[in-house]
């Protein structure tokens, strides 16, 4: 609701609070790390999709997905450098196929 009335420091703090309760949810951790890039928080987009990646270590869709935003939190935050070896290192991960 926060969201759709444009009141990012609203639902930062609503989707803080879900991933309080909540913190191994992998779709709460994909949605809340969305609203966090969209925020403008970087560092709680990092924390979301760093911990979707080290809890999808078995689901490589998912990892590569977790991966992929990590990769794009850098791309923002103006890391360029970091960004490209991110998405090298994502592509280490995918299968040739």
């Amino acid at each position: 609701v926060h969201q759709r009335a444009f009141d990012d420091e609203k639902a930062v703090e609503v989707w803080k609070e879900a991933l309080t309760d909540f913190p191994d949810d992998p779709y709460l951790l994909e949605e809340a790390g969305e609203a966090f890039l969209d925020a403008g928080n970087y560092g709680a987009a990092r924390s979301a999709f760093t911990k979707l990646k080290e809890l999808s270590a078995r689901d490589p869709f998912r990892k590569v997905a977790a991966m992929l935003r990590l990769a794009k939190v850098e791309e923002l935050e103006g890391k360029t450098e970091e960004a490209v070896r991110a998405y090298e290192l994502m592509l280490e991960e995918t299968s040739p196929g």
